[in-house]
């Protein structure tokens, strides 16, 4: 039985960009396109479907709308489930940082090679987040002065937790490795999540890299 592909959906104004994004995906056996749209209005249209993407990609840079302000849409309307990286030509820590606040599961460069774009997507889909080295250097340079600390202290555990988050394990497998239930490690998840102020799992991994929890191999 084959494996079903990837459903994507994109986000772009720049018409030649989303054309030829949509073209290079649709010819990976794994991956399929199932919409592609210019603006937030056709984007708000499609979310009706009964048919909706595995993985949304949506610009920052968008006419009439800012990229973070439809990535909340979709969050709205689809939940947490589906996983929305963001896209930009523009390397700059605030772009990043609104996308991943309004709740995108990572962040790709328009100037990346396709192979990046297809890492990308096969990552966010099966990890819940991407969020590589570059992007990393660029959330390090808005750091000024101490790092934020959460609300309430991580306890030894929720930070080694966290530790096994960043290192994409899934919650059964922390469950396994720390001889812990699933629901408990579900449960200690939420908890760090509500502590870190965290949307998602990307905001996690965000957050472990500028407190020095954790750090992306080379």
């Amino acid at each position: 039985m084959s494996k079903e592909p990837i459903k994507i959906a994109i986000v772009e104004d720049h018409n030649l960009v989303r054309e030829s994004l949509a073209s290079l995906l649709d010819q990976v056996p794994e991956f399929e396109v199932i919409y592609h749209v210019p603006t937030s209005e056709e984007l708000m249209s499609r979310l009706t479907w009964k048919e909706q993407p595995d993985v949304f990609l949506v610009d920052y840079n968008l006419k009439k709308c800012f990229g973070d302000q439809c990535v909340r849409a979709i969050r709205e309307k689809l939940g947490e489930e589906v996983k929305i990286l963001g896209l930009s030509f523009h390397k700059e820590e605030p772009i990043i940082q609104k996308m991943l606040q309004a709740g995108a599961n990572g962040f790709v460069f328009k100037d990346y090679h396709f192979d990046d774009f297809k890492e990308a997507i096969n990552s966010v889909y099966s990890n819940g987040y991407h969020i590589n080295q570059d992007v990393t250097q660029m959330l390090m340079k808005g750091i000024s002065g101490p790092p934020a600390s959460a609300e309430e202290p991580l306890t030894n555990t929720e930070i080694r937790i966290l530790e096994l988050i960043c290192e994409q394990l899934t919650n059964e497998e922390i469950a396994d490795k720390l001889n812990l239930s699933r629901h408990t490690i579900h449960t200690y998840r939420n908890r760090i999540l509500t502590k870190t102020g965290s949307s998602n799992t990307a905001g996690l991994v965000v957050y472990a890299i500028k407190n020095g929890m954790y750090h992306l191999q080379s």
